[in-house]
């Protein structure tokens, strides 16, 4: 979230930059040339700031439209992971891959946790996925 605030703000300054060298160039005709670094400079910031906005938003207006499904998903896929883990002696065929598929659920799922908690970079992960408790590994029985 703060990501993108920033940008926003750099836009803003940009603004503010373009506008003092509009105000001086009118104020004083001769301070023209000495002050044209700062009217580029404000264009410059303007650009980039809106270029980098648009293409960070476009990760974030994923994650947060596709919010839920990707919840209901990771929701689901924690059951079929628990319900093989459960029915590991009856099923030796396909469960060549079970430990390794929960520790990148448990991975997963850690990544959403910590993300979600950074002020920097909250928007870019699911929080409703961050709810979702690990799985249990119970390697000795």
């Amino acid at each position: 979230m703060l990501l993108l605030i920033l940008f926003g703000v750099l836009i803003l300054i940009g603004i503010a930059m373009v506008l003092s060298y509009n105000l001086i160039v009118k104020s004083a005709e001769h301070l023209q040339y000495k002050t044209f670094g700062i009217g580029i400079s404000g264009v410059v910031l303007i650009v980039l700031n809106v270029i980098l906005l648009f293409f960070f938003s476009i990760p974030v207006f994923c994650t947060q439209i596709s919010k839920d499904k990707n919840y209901q998903d990771a929701l689901y896929e924690k059951e079929v992971l628990e319900y093989r883990l459960e029915n590991k002696d009856e099923n030796l065929v396909g469960n060549e891959m079970l430990y390794s598929e929960i520790t990148k659920f448990n991975n997963e799922l850690r990544e959403h946790k910590t993300y979600c908690n950074n002020l920097w970079l909250n928007l870019f992960h699911n929080d409703k996925i961050a709810t979702i408790d690990y799985i249990e590994l119970k390697l000795r029985e």
